[in-house]
């Protein structure tokens, strides 16, 4: 029979473990508040340029080419946005008919040890979804970035006429 540590010691771990869990769902959530804001600011910053575009017909080359680069560079951080929103497949253990199905009849002590490493093995699962996600807001936010100061640019090498 496997020996379990003390009741005590697995009820603190395991608050601790859903302390933990908690604050990677927050983590989750801001990281998706600041991709639909990054997503939202994309999409004024593109609908205001294209209903200024025709202020862009007959301009030089450089110009007209580095507002259109701009424009498609917005458009890909739109579809960022999406692609950074749509990944939330996140893992979240156990199942509950599952879990009351296998341990009904065991131990506390040995149900608790079970659901905590349990409840480990998903956390770490979860933080790699946390890091792509991270990085695809990056991505996102680099669009953005760059879509923002290329239009400024196109401006400006409009009122210069180059």
């Amino acid at each position: 029979m496997t020996a379990y540590p003390e009741l005590d010691q697995l009820e603190l771990l395991h608050s601790e473990v859903r302390k933990r869990e908690t604050e990677q769902g927050e983590e989750w959530d801001g990281l998706d508040r600041k991709a639909t804001t990054v997503w939202s600011a994309t999409g004024v910053a593109f609908g205001l340029v294209v209903t200024s575009a025709a202020g862009f017909s007959g301009t030089p080359g450089l110009t007209f080419a580095v507002f259109s680069m701009s424009l498609l560079v917005l458009v890909m951080g739109l579809l960022a946005g999406i692609w950074t929103l749509y990944s939330r497949q996140r893992v979240v253990v156990p199942k509950p008919e599952t879990f009351v199905t296998r341990y009904f009849d065991r131990s506390r002590s040995e149900t608790l040890a079970v659901l905590i490493s349990t409840r480990v093995a998903a956390f770490g699962m979860n933080a790699g979804v946390s890091k792509a996600k991270e990085w695809r807001l990056r991505v996102q936010m680099s669009l953005f970035a760059i879509g923002v100061v290329g239009i400024v640019t196109s401006l400006v090498l409009r009122e210069l006429k180059l």
